[in-house]
C-alpha cells in the first residue's frame, strides 16, 4: 500500500430486518475501525437479488461510506434509497413489511368472506386492482400464489409473524401506541 492510496476501513452491510438490533453493533464495530451500514432488501419475487432487481433501503451515518458501498449495492439492487443514519434502512424495511403483511391479511380475509357471499375470487381481485384497494398483494401475490394454489413466493407464515413482532417492538421503541401489529401477529 502506498501513501497515495490509503487503505479504507472495511464496510459491513447488514441485510437483515430489525432496526433495533443495528445501532449497538454499529457502535461496537466502530471501535474496531469497522463500519456498519444497514441495507435490507425487499423484492417482488424470490431471488430478485440474483438478477439485480430488488429494492435496497440503506441506513448509513456517513455519505462517504454510503458512496463507497454504492457499487456493491448496485450489483444486487435496481432501486436504492438512502433512508438516513444507521438503522434507518431497517426501519423502512419494517414499515414496508408491515404495510404489505397487513394488506395481505385483509386481502385474505376479504377473499374468504367474499367467497362465502358467493363472489368469485378472481373477480374480487380484478375489481381491487382497478379500484382504490390495489396493492402489491392484489397485483402479484394473490394471482401468482393464492388463486393458482401454487404458494411459491417463498414468504412463509413464520416470516409474516416475525415481521409483525419486529413491528411491535419498533412501535413500542418509538412511543407509538397501536394494537394492530399484535392483533395481526396473534
Amino acid at each position: 500500500m502506498d501513501a497515495s492510496h490509503p487503505r479504507s476501513s472495511p464496510i459491513i452491510i447488514d441485510t437483515s430486518s430489525s432496526p433495533l438490533s443495528t445501532i449497538s453493533p454499529g457502535k461496537d464495530l466502530e471501535a474496531h475501525s469497522l463500519t456498519l451500514i444497514d441495507s435490507p432488501i425487499t423484492q417482488t419475487y424470490m431471488h430478485a437479488t440474483d438478477a439485480g432487481e430488488c429494492t435496497l433501503m440503506v441506513g448509513s451515518s456517513s455519505e462517504s461510506i454510503y458512496q463507497r458501498a454504492l457499487p456493491i449495492l448496485e450489483s444486487i439492487g435496481r432501486y436504492i434509497f438512502r433512508m438516513g443514519p444507521l438503522g434507518s434502512g431497517h426501519a423502512m424495511k419494517m414499515i414496508n413489511n408491515y404495510v404489505m403483511a397487513s394488506g395481505l391479511c385483509a386481502l385474505s380475509d376479504s377473499l374468504v368472506a367474499g367467497q362465502k357471499w358467493g363472489l368469485d375470487p378472481q373477480t374480487i381481485v380484478d375489481v381491487l386492482n382497478v379500484g382504490t384497494a390495489v396493492n402489491f398483494c392484489s397485483l402479484d401475490t394473490v394471482r401468482r400464489d393464492m388463486l393458482t394454489r401454487e404458494f411459491k413466493s417463498g414468504f412463509g407464515l413464520r416470516l409474516l409473524v416475525k415481521d409483525f413482532g419486529i413491528t411491535q417492538e419498533f412501535m413500542r421503541e418509538v412511543g407509538f401506541e397501536t394494537e394492530l401489529p399484535g392483533v395481526l401477529r396473534g
